[in-house]
């Protein structure tokens, strides 16, 4: 399970760079997740985000090509560059029926694979509780928070395959 979480805030800090927050992602470490949010766009449902300490802390990457920006990866630096006029478009709107069928697709998978994890960690969580030779204290809260994740997930899916089953 620590392997779990130490892996997702691994991924979350790797999203989150920059000279103003070096500070704040070095007293993230051993935090815990106290939840997820979903992030949206007009409407449109770009990923999620996680809380930590009140705080949300969205992803980088989605957040700054739904702005028009190309979103890299440098030397530890995460670098928003200006899209052309041309190559700029808002999800949703001045994308082809295949592009938005393509991203909602990859979404989709992402989802999935999301919804799998979720259920892994829900069936480890349980383990420990039923297992009287393991300390669970504390692992009650972390089911519920699993069991709640899994529930806005399967909400997402539900939506996003609605949204691609209105593009067919």
């Amino acid at each position: 399970m620590k392997k779990y979480v130490a892996g997702f805030l691994a991924g979350a800090l790797f999203t989150l760079a920059g000279a103003a927050f070096a500070d704040d992602i070095q007293s993230l470490i051993g935090k815990k997740i106290q939840g997820e949010a979903v992030v949206e766009l007009n409407g449109q449902t770009l990923d999620t985000a996680i809380i930590i300490d009140g705080k949300s802390y969205a992803p980088v990457r989605a957040i700054g090509e739904a702005a028009g920006y190309d979103v890299s990866m440098q030397n530890k630096k995460i670098i928003l560059d200006e899209k052309t006029a041309a190559t700029a478009t808002t999800p949703g709107k001045g994308t082809s029926v295949e592009e938005q069928k393509a991203k909602l697709e990859a979404r989709i998978v992402d989802i999935k694979q999301r919804i799998s994890d979720t259920k892994k960690l829900i069936a480890a969580s349980e383990s420990v509780i039923n297992d009287p030779t393991k300390d669970s204290a504390g692992e009650e809260n972390f089911l519920k928070m699993r069991q709640a994740t899994l529930v806005e997930q399967q909400a997402l899916l539900a939506d996003l395959e609605a949204q691609l089953e209105a593009l067919e």
